[in-house]
């Protein structure tokens, strides 16, 4: 059995990933791999970059390219989304009243919500479906997201 740091090159060595000035595919699979799983992903680049296998800065920019997009396509979801749908399923025992005024709340506190969410880093999935879900726009939100990105990602 090898040990992890050769276990790792290898497999950087077998991907074609052999210098600092590697092809831009090993970029754009590692910002998909952000948008599927961020912090293991973000981790295996920033440990290829250390180890000199990537660029640091493309690194950072697909990192926080993927988790820009993938922040994006969580809030999508919630906005295609139909309350009506599960209004429907009586055994929810949802109240209308209740999502109204969590609606109201979400869309009058949405950067903070988000600010929050995204630097604690638990809960920015269920604040961002439910910013889609109250249809608060995309201009309002995106700046603090993208800086709280930058943060994140960078720390």
């Amino acid at each position: 059995m090898l040990p992890a740091n050769e276990l790792f090159h290898q497999i950087l060595s077998n991907l074609g990933v052999g210098s600092a000035n590697s092809h831009l595919f090993v970029y754009a699979a590692l910002m998909l791999a952000v948008m599927v799983e961020g912090p293991v992903a973000i981790l295996v680049g920033a440990t290829a970059a250390s180890s000199g296998f990537l660029n640091p800065v493309p690194v950072f920019v697909a990192a926080s390219l993927g988790n820009l997009f993938g922040d994006l396509a969580w809030y999508l979801l919630g906005f295609s989304g139909k309350l009506e749908w599960a209004l429907k399923l009586r055994f929810l025992h949802l109240d209308l009243r209740k999502i109204t005024f969590l609606k109201q709340a979400i869309a009058k506190n949405a950067v903070k919500i988000l600010a929050i969410a995204k630097l604690t880093n638990g809960l920015i999935v269920p604040a961002l479906i439910a910013t889609g879900l109250a249809r608060v726009s995309l201009r309002r939100w995106f700046p603090i997201i993208f800086i709280t990105n930058l943060v994140t990602t960078g720390v």
